[in-house]
């Protein structure tokens, strides 16, 4: 009888997929300047992916966030060489980056768009872009649309 059981249970192991990625999720932020607050929402971003990520049973990492002010668009790009070099450094299958656009309204930072782009950590392939619109008093909305965003990110990846 415990023959049987233990039969079973690896059997069942076997024919199950456990699998799980390595994800490492980097936040910019560009459009206002160094000294310009920009509040809780690179957190509620960062939160609300991270939680869908772990939800579904991946390992997911996270750098500080950069701000890019004044920049090129080669500044970002080396950034963003940077933090994939970092992903693959920490074993990382993917990178994502969260790019949030900002513009000042009466000397405060309003979100006006987010950028999700996904990379293969690896080969530094592009495998999904999406963007997002936002807007003044969006803060609370923040975690669920990244959790949504989180979610998409996850049906593409599965494709794969």
């Amino acid at each position: 009888m415990i023959a049987k059981r233990l039969f079973l249970v690896v059997l069942l192991s076997q024919a199950l997929p456990v699998w799980s990625w390595m994800v490492s999720i980097q936040l910019m932020e560009t459009g206002i300047d160094r000294e310009i607050a920009s509040g809780d929402y690179p957190f509620l971003l960062e939160g609300g992916l991270m939680a869908a990520l772990f939800d579904a049973g991946h390992i997911v990492t996270s750098g500080s966030v950069i701000r890019i002010s004044g920049e090129t668009a080669a500044d970002l790009q080396e950034y963003q060489q940077e933090a994939l070099y970092n992903a693959v450094d920490s074993g990382s299958d993917y990178c994502i980056f969260a790019i949030i656009e900002y513009t000042l309204h009466a000397g405060r930072a309003i979100p006006v768009q987010i950028t999700l782009s996904v990379y293969d950590a690896r080969t530094e392939q592009a495998l999904h872009t999406q963007v997002f619109s936002v807007g003044a008093g969006m803060e609370d909305e923040a975690f669920r649309l990244a959790q949504n965003a989180g979610q998409s990110v996850l049906r593409q990846l599965r494709g794969r």
